[in-house]
């Protein structure tokens, strides 16, 4: 999916003004996500995954690393991702469509906490982003 040039600064605009709050929303689209879809939890095995864990609290700063990353990145975003989408493709062998739950964790997480930012309009361009990211991590299971 194709991000225009308004879609990249809605992006890099919005994760500018929740920069200082993203490891909660990791947490919570993490902490969302398992409690929506309890099938996710199969990756996490050995995982104290209650709210506010510790454990679940770092894994929702990896992935908003990750983001962060991609956020700086939008450019050229299977550069920035190859070693990630190698990752979870051939060693976790996560199912897919968990980045798709991820994605809609992470929509209703940025939403709830910063409702007068998440216009129509970002809430557009977060979501191709995230779907964008999402295409590229699953781009090796090909």
């Amino acid at each position: 999916m194709a991000l225009s040039a308004e879609d990249k600064a809605n992006v890099r605009s919005f994760w500018e003004n929740i920069r200082g709050d993203i490891d909660e929303i990791g947490r919570e689209a993490l902490e969302r996500t398992f409690l929506t879809f309890p099938s996710t939890k199969i990756y996490f095995p050995d995982f104290d995954l209650s709210p506010g864990s510790d454990q679940v609290r770092d894994q929702g700063s990896k992935v908003i690393i990750a983001l962060s990353d991609a956020v700086d990145n939008m450019d050229d975003l299977e550069d920035a991702l190859d070693a990630l989408a190698e990752l979870h493709a051939f060693r976790l062998r996560v199912d897919p469509i968990n980045f798709r739950f991820l994605t809609h964790g992470m929509l209703v997480s940025m939403s709830s906490r910063y409702p007068e930012d998440f216009t129509p309009a970002v809430h557009s361009s977060m979501d191709k982003f995230l779907t964008s990211v999402s295409e590229v991590l699953t781009s090796k299971y090909r």
